[in-house]
């Protein structure tokens, strides 16, 4: 070695050798021991020098021209050459231009400013073969006089720590592709150049296998020639084939140190031996219930066994395939639960939009029309009611079934949400798309048995045809749904085809339903009353409130005007308590203002009662009004209490606490049950007015009327009879000792000021309303109940 230029002290060595912490405490004692023995630079210098050659850093110095005046033999090691070679020469005669540049840019700055350089780690491969990862430290050597004479060096080694480094960033590199949801074959792809990457002269491969694992459907080996990936699709699994196929078939991994003497490639080294190919190590990963679903493979020219590293690298691929696998399942798996209907299986709405469209484009393209259908089950809310939504949901999933089954091929059905589906005919148009619908829907309308119950199949649909009634989704739908509501107030259990006049009609409609619920809300909702009379001793003792709705531009309308379409728009139980309310209101005004106590009854209808929201209510019309209870009687009929007896009864139970009084109205035409009247806690029964009519020359209407009364009396209940119109009716009544009665022969239902002027005395009918007095009041003409 050629003598150091200026002074390099012994403690600059010292200092060198002690930021060398992987240098034992035994060879460092040596080393300082040796160094204060030497008596001579010369001696001290060659000792240091064969010193330093025993360390596993590389360490130099370099004079400010850049030579090598001290390499230890790592240094030389690292670069292929012989001991000495490094001695005089330069970076530029030592290294690549790109390293060199930057070693000498290094020292640059050290001269210039005195200062220690580190630098960043930097992947360095050996002559001998194989990577490592290089880390350098460079402080400045000054002489007596403080001035930069030399740069001393320091490599070290960051190899498994940058190995460990590298794989975590590959493997955030990968889950943020995941995370992107990239497709799968682009994840696989960059799995593969990420490992090959980390390994010089490696080539990755991922086999992909059937659903059944038994054989390869799937090579992806960007790296490789494609003739290779190619030959590998249709691979039987199996033990011995190969190296991948073996690892596929155990489920384990598999290294073969070199392809052409190991047994396992036997069959399969013609494929290998034109890209000169000698080790394969294969890994296999995994589906999420354990099964094999392909493997990450390694290949290389050399014929050897995987270091540590490459085997984390093999692991990491096989592992990150894993994850792309499993993020491709859920990611299916949330595909179909955006498109499916999670009860029965079949397209949404969202994805039947898609679905039509398609079809429409195809349908335009090819000239051809196509009927779309939604039906929806009639009166389902009942069955739900009456056996519970367990019940209803498998009704739901047996009629989807059906459906399913009954489509044509090319047909789509799906659900559109709770009752309703949709049905796409294909190639149907006019009556042909009719009769196609007719056949879909004669399929399904068989009755569905189930464990102990048999649930009838009524349906009614609407149908719109492309292109006649629409050129896309929404339209179609649109006017398939108007053609259903409108078969729906023909009748259940129907169908039409749309009309442009339907959509006029669903306007007005629309319209009606809008007035309505504003009227609801701003008090628009008025009241007549009928007067109820005891038949023993001639008293008004009460009227009963009848709904009439006050048109904005109609003027006042009849029940039959608003009440069907207030229950079939969900608007009866908020219309039944406003009706409710003001009847409360008005009858508590009657005994404030002219002192006398006049019942007031309202009827209830079948969804204000089922639902329960009449107990809150009456809670509410009583409070507010300041109503005596026993003043307000409910109108039940004998339909509504049938359906869940036992619920029937807990409701009529809480409101009959509140102090309020119950009748069942209509009585006589629901085929009563005996048993169940004898259980409901009920104070009246009203023989309804088609009975009544016939009494006079009816001998069975008689009978029948005659028996209400004496059974009515017999458990304890008052009995009024309805549609009283003529005297002989009334003394009928009366002989057979009914108790009350209401009908035109007392008095037509009147509005509230007519009331209020009847209860005053001012009013001349108020001694004419009496058994041997009755007469009509003065109404609109047509006025009905």
């Amino acid at each position: 070695m050629q003598q150091v230029r200026g002074e390099t002290s012994s403690l600059e060595i010292e200092r060198i050798l002690s930021a060398h912490t992987e240098l034992d405490d035994e060879h460092r004692s040596r080393l300082l021991t040796a160094l204060a023995t030497l008596q001579d630079d010369a001696s001290r210098f060659q000792l240091v020098a064969a010193a330093l050659d025993q360390l596993p850093d590389e360490i130099f110095l370099k004079d400010r021209d850049g030579h090598y005046i001290l390499a230890n033999r790592e240094c030389e090691f690292s670069l292929g050459l012989p001991p000495g070679a490094m001695n005089g020469r330069q970076d530029l005669e030592l290294y690549g231009e790109a390293f060199a540049k930057r070693f000498l840019a290094e020292d640059a700055e050290i001269f210039a400013n005195g200062r220690p350089v580190f630098s960043q780690p930097f992947q360095w491969t050996l002559p001998q073969g194989g990577v490592r990862w290089n880390q350098t430290s460079k402080y400045p050597v000054f002489d007596k006089d403080g001035q930069v004479v030399a740069v001393c060096g320091q490599v070290r080694q960051s190899t498994e720590a940058m190995q460990w480094r590298v794989l975590l960033e590959a493997q955030i590199d990968v889950l943020e592709m995941l995370a992107a949801d990239r497709p799968l074959g682009e994840v696989f792809q960059r799995i593969i150049s990420l490992c090959e990457g980390l390994l010089e002269g490696f080539w990755g491969s991922i086999l992909v296998l059937n659903e059944a694992g038994s054989a390869v459907v799937e090579a992806i080996a960007p790296s490789m020639a494609s003739e290779y990936g190619d030959a590998l699709i249709g691979l039987i699994i199996d033990d011995n084939v190969g190296t991948c196929g073996t690892a596929c078939y155990r489920g384990v991994p598999v290294y073969t140190e070199d392809i052409l003497t190991d047994h396992k490639w036997d069959d399969y080294r013609v494929l290998v031996e034109p890209y000169g190919l000698h080790s394969c190590w294969s890994m296999p990963y995994f589906n999420a219930d354990g099964t094999v679903h392909g493997t990450f493979g390694l290949y290389s020219r050399q014929p050897r066994l995987p270091s540590e590293f490459e085997s984390r690298c093999l692991a990491l691929g096989a592992r990150l395939a894993e994850l792309a696998v499993e993020r491709e399942r859920v990611t299916a798996q949330l595909r179909i639960m955006a498109e499916r209907d999670s009860l029965t299986g079949l397209p949404n709405r969202s994805a039947f939009s898609e679905i039509l469209a398609r079809e429409l484009a195809s349908a335009h393209a090819e000239g051809r029309s196509l009927g779309v259908a939604v039906l929806d089950i009639d009166d389902f809310r009942l069955v739900n009611d009456r056996h519970g939504h367990t019940v209803g949901d498998a009704f739901l999933t047996a009629v989807s079934a059906r459906m399913v089954k009954a489509i044509r091929p090319g047909d789509v059905v799906a659900r559109l949400g709770a009752d309703e589906f949709v049905v796409v005919l294909r190639e149907a148009e006019g009556r042909d798309a009719r009769g196609a619908l007719h056949e879909f829907l004669a399929a399904i309308r068989k009755p569905v048995d189930m464990p102990r119950l048999r649930l009838g199949t009524s349906m009614t649909a609407g149908l719109a045809l492309f292109p006649q009634h629409g050129n896309n989704v929404q339209e179609l739908l649109s006017h398939a749904t108007t053609a259903m509501n409108r078969a729906k107030q023909v009748g259940y259990d129907s169908d039409e085809v749309y009309d442009p006049e339907f959509s006029r009609q669903q306007e007005e409609r629309r319209q009606r339903i809008e007035a309505l619920r504003e009227s609801i809300a701003t008090g628009g909702i008025d009241l007549d009353f009928q007067p109820l009379m005891n038949l023993h001793d001639g008293s008004i003792y009460g009227f009963e409130a009848l709904a009439r709705w006050q048109h904005p531009h109609e003027g006042r309308l009849g029940p039959g005007a608003f009440i069907p379409l207030a229950e079939q728009e969900g608007l009866i139980v908020e219309l039944g308590g406003a009706v409710l309310t003001r009847a409360c209101r008005e009858a508590a005004r009657w005994n404030r203002d002219f002192g006398v106590c006049r019942s007031v009854s309202v009827n209830v209808s079948a969804q204000q009662f089922s639902c329960g929201e009449i107990r809150d209510q009456v809670r509410h019309a009583l409070a507010e009004s300041g109503l005596d209870p026993a003043l307000l009687e409910l109108e039940l009929t004998e339909s509504m209490l049938l359906d869940d007896e036992c619920t029937a009864i807990a409701i009529m139970s809480e409101l009959k606490t509140l102090g309020i009084s119950i009748a069942i109205d209509d009585f006589g035409t629901g085929f009563s049950n005996l048993g169940a009247l004898a259980r409901l806690p009920v104070d009246r029964l009203k023989i309804d007015r088609s009975i009544i009519s016939d009494i006079e020359t009816n001998d069975a209407a008689a009978s029948i009327a005659s028996a209400i009364i004496a059974m009515g009396q017999r458990l304890g209940l008052r009995v009024l009879a309805e549609g009283v119109e003529t005297r002989g009716q009334m003394e009928f009544l009366r002989v057979n000792h009914c108790d009350d009665l209401q009908g035109f022969l007392l008095g037509r239902p009147m509005p509230s000021a007519d009331v209020r002027e009847l209860l005053s005395g001012r009013s001349p009918q108020n001694s004419g309303l009496g058994p041997q007095g009755a007469t009509s009041r003065r109404t609109a003409a047509g006025r009905q109940r």
